[in-house]
């Protein structure tokens, strides 16, 4: 599980699992965002939370949140926010 202080030590690209689907996504430029990933009628899906300049860790799992609600429900989170 991530920390807000575990972020900001973290530059390693990839992608960082925080909790639930939640993942902090790193670039090879070092920027960050957040990301829900889930799994629709057998193919894996990732839907963009935010950029870290913008989403708090609290927020982002908020947000997470809300889209496994949608997921579970049969509803393709992503297409719901567009």
């Amino acid at each position: 599980m991530l920390t807000t202080l575990k972020i900001k030590s973290l530059v390693k690209p990839g992608k960082h699992a925080d909790r639930d689907s939640l993942y902090l996504n790193i670039t090879k430029r070092g920027n960050k965002s957040w990301i829900y990933r889930y799994q629709l009628d057998g193919k894996r899906h990732e839907m963009g939370l935010g950029s870290l300049k913008d989403v708090t860790l609290a927020e982002a799992r908020d947000r997470a949140s809300e889209a496994r609600k949608l997921h579970k429900r049969g509803i393709d989170p992503k297409d719901h926010r567009d």
